[in-house]
């Protein structure tokens, strides 16, 4: 249910009707980040909905502290569901981020000890960059290389060095 805000706030007019009140959290309307975060310019600088109302509704926010949103909603603006607090105090209460949780990679490959490796602080999986090197190289995604087995391959190079050894005989016989 939309209702409107309550009168005693005096927000700027653009502001003010990017806002929905849903429950008791005041939801940004307009342009939001990647991450669910609502934004917009002010000042001549693009900024953080929730911190902006924070600052014109509130008090400052003290350098070194983020806002923890109380309510868990990225959207909401609402200063009442802000707290200050310290980057460590904001993770630790957080959820965290939704892909620990994931078992597979997006084509349905296990992350498990075997085919997972990190990159850059992220998981990844081996099948897939596998795949996507043999598309690079122009190979099917199921290539794999003929590799002789380990007998059959001291076998193979034990036979070459017979050969090199009968042809040095015979240059030398010459």
């Amino acid at each position: 249910m939309t209702t409107p805000l309550p009168a005693l706030y005096s927000l700027d007019a653009r502001i003010y009707k990017q806002i929905s009140v849903d429950g008791s959290c005041w939801v940004w309307q307009g342009c939001k980040n990647p991450a669910g975060y609502g934004r917009m310019s002010f000042k001549r600088k693009t900024r953080l909905v929730h911190r902006v109302i924070y600052e014109l509704l509130a008090s400052p926010i003290p350098d070194g502290l983020g806002l923890d949103h109380l309510c868990r909603n990225r959207a909401c603006c609402n200063p009442a569901h802000l707290e200050p607090v310290t980057n460590a105090e904001n993770t630790r209460r957080g959820i965290g981020h939704p892909f620990k949780f994931k078992t597979h990679c997006k084509n349905g490959h296990p992350f498990d000890e075997a085919n997972t490796y990190v990159w850059r602080g992220l998981r990844s999986c081996r099948a897939c960059n596998l795949i996507l090197t043999h598309r690079k190289r122009g190979l099917p995604d199921d290539y794999k290389p003929a590799v002789p087995e380990r007998g059959e391959a001291l076998e193979q190079l034990r036979e070459q060095a017979r050969e090199a050894a009968r042809v040095q005989a015979m240059r030398e016989e010459a």
